[in-house]
Parts: structure tokens; sequence; C-alpha cells
């Protein structure tokens, strides 16, 4: 789709800067979504699953992985279709449908989530069906992208990226946050925490704002570049914290945890920043214009697949051991490094191929 044909980006009274920040919002409320419930999932298990499954049960970490992971399968599932319907009747049609989608599946979320344990089959039928909901509302974040990549030229893609890597990074550290004040400060009232992201959502815009590490970087230094320095920063510090596990065993005061526990987030969040932005403009960049929402929708595809994999194996493996989702899970990321020479090679090819043509 090429920009003039594009709603979302020119228009009565709209321009690109405005389509930005409507992407920013539609990507953090996807990625707030996703990280929301990961602290109130043990109050669900005492609140809803004891009184269905009874205490001890073995199904109860089952449920919660698939309540878990039942967002990103319905994102693995949607985001391709969303992407091809936003190459053909345009970004902002799809873009108000999962936006609206999302508000439907929050206020869903709130409602399942103040039920009384009386009604537990009713409540996590609820939530079953929110979470389901929001992932396919959020799946339009394969569109969000492909407005980005409407809105630049190829060789400042990586820039319009960067915002959406800065509402993945701020969506995906401030959903579990926003889950763990709602149970700190409303134990009684589990439902508060989809009422308050519609307005953390207002706040993220202000944040947008704020963006200027990564774009600024991105004017100098090449998105493989970046990548390998995300991929670096992400592995150590997910893997650091594991370190917070084990202090935490040997019963270390709170300060030598939150010591090592800061600097982990900090490198797990500024890797990803710098990793998932690079990637997106990448694939962007290497993709036909006419086909950029179908694959950037396999793009998000896979990225939903991880995040539905990721739940599963790691409450398995923190069964076995508290350390092991961290520890693997840094081994996993650094693995990617040795793929960097082929990505290199790749970019080489396409430019070389760009200047013949």
């Amino acid at each position: 789709m090429s920009e003039a044909e594009n709603p979302v980006t020119t228009g009565a009274g709209e321009d690109r800067k405005s389509a930005r920040l409507l992407m920013f919002v539609i990507v953090f409320i996807d990625l707030l979504g996703f990280g929301i419930v990961l602290p109130l999932l043990p109050a669900y298990a005492d609140k809803y699953l004891e009184p269905l499954l009874g205490e001890k049960n073995n199904l109860s970490g089952l449920v919660l992985g698939l309540l878990m992971s039942s967002f990103s399968l319905m994102q693995f599932l949607f985001a391709p279709a969303w992407g091809r319907l936003s190459d053909r009747i345009g970004r902002r049609p799809v873009l108000l449908v999962g936006l609206a989608g999302s508000v439907v599946a929050y206020g869903i979320f709130g409602i399942a989530s103040d039920l009384s344990p009386g009604s537990a089959a009713l409540a996590l039928g609820l939530l079953f069906l929110s979470r389901a909901g929001a992932g396919i509302a959020g799946a339009t974040i394969s569109t969000a992208q492909a407005v980005i990549a409407d809105c630049t030229p190829p060789e400042k893609r990586k820039l319009g990226m960067a915002l959406i890597g800065a509402a993945f990074g701020i969506g995906f550290t401030f959903g579990p946050i926003l889950g763990f004040l709602a149970l700190l400060l409303f134990p009684d009232r589990l439902g508060i925490t989809g009422w308050m992201a519609s307005g953390l959502s207002a706040v993220a815009l202000v944040l947008a704002f704020t963006n200027g590490a990564y774009r600024g970087m991105a004017k100098r230094v090449p998105e493989e570049k970046a990548m390998a320095l995300g991929i670096t920063l992400m592995g150590i510090g997910v893997a650091l914290l594991a370190l917070v596990v084990g202090l935490h065993r040997a019963n270390q005061d709170w300060y030598f945890k939150m010591a090592v526990l800061i600097p982990s987030l900090v490198l797990a969040v500024v890797g990803y920043a710098l990793l998932t932005p690079s990637v997106q403009s990448l694939v962007s960049r290497r993709s036909e214009d006419h086909r950029q929402g179908e694959v950037l929708g396999v793009n998000q595809s896979c990225s939903a697949m991880a995040r539905i994999l990721g739940p599963l194996t790691a409450l398995s493996l923190y069964k076995l051991d508290a350390l092991l989702p961290f520890v693997l899970g840094g081994m996993v990321v650094l693995c990617m490094l040795p793929l960097m020479p082929r990505i290199r090679q790749g970019g080489q090819q396409t430019r070389q191929t760009g200047e013949a043509s």
C-alpha cells in the first residue's frame, strides 16, 4: 500500500507524527495486556482454581499457563490476517477495531477479576475470554508496524521502529508493575488492573516524547550492530536474574538483592528496546512494499509463538528449579549472536541489489 492510499498517514487533520503516536498507544496497550496478569496468577490460583480443583492440584499450573498463553496464541493466529486485511482495506479500520476490542476485553477482565470465589467457573471462563479477546485485538500490532513502514522511507525506517521499541519496553515493564501495585494496594479488588490500564496508557503518551536514546543512536548505528548490542545486554540481564534467586536462597538482605535486580532489569529492558526495533526495521526493509502488512504479520506471529511457549516452558522449569528459567533464558538469547554474521551478509546482499536496480 502506498502512502497516498494509506488513510492513517494522510487525510483530514492527520499527519505522520500523530500516526506514530497512535501506533505507540496501540503497541503499549498490547504489551501491557500481556504482562499485567503475571503478578496476579497466584491470586487467581487461590481465589478461583482452589474452589474448582481443590488444593494442591497439579492441573493448577497448567491452567494458569494456558491462561497466560491464550493471549499470545490469539496473536499468533490473527496477526497475519490483520496484516493482510490492512493491506487491502487500509490501516485505520483495522487499528480502530483492534483498539475497541482491547477496551472491551479489559472491561471483561476487570469484571471477571472481581467475581467472588463462589462464581469461580464463570470467573475463569471470563478470564480466558478476556485474555483471548485482548490477544485478538492486540494482534493488530503488525498493522501498527506497517503504519510505521508507511510513514518512513526505508533508510529512516529504524527511527520509526524505535518508537515501537519504546512502546514494547514501556508496556512490557509497566504491565507487571501495574499488576503488582494493584495487588498490593487493592488485594480484594483484582479487577482494578483492568480499569487502571486505560489511564496508564494516557501516561505512556507523555513518556513517548522522552524517547532520545535509541532514536539518536539509530542515526549513526546500523541495525545489525544495534541487534548485537541488544542481544548481549538482554541475555546478560536475563541471566543475572538467576543471581537474584541465589541471593534469596542465601537469605541475603533485601538491598543486596535489589542491587542486582535493578541493574538486571535495566539491562534486559534496554537490550529488548534495542533488539526489537532493529529486527522490525530489518524485516521491513527487506520486504516488498506491497507485502509489508503480511510479512510483518508473520514476524509478529513468530514473536507470539515464542510468548506461547515461553510461559509454559518457564513455569515447568521453575517447578524443577527456580534458577533454570533465568539461566536458560539468558543462554537462549545469547545463542542468537552466532547468527549475526549471516544477518549482516544478507544486509549487504540487499544493499547491493538495491544499488543495482
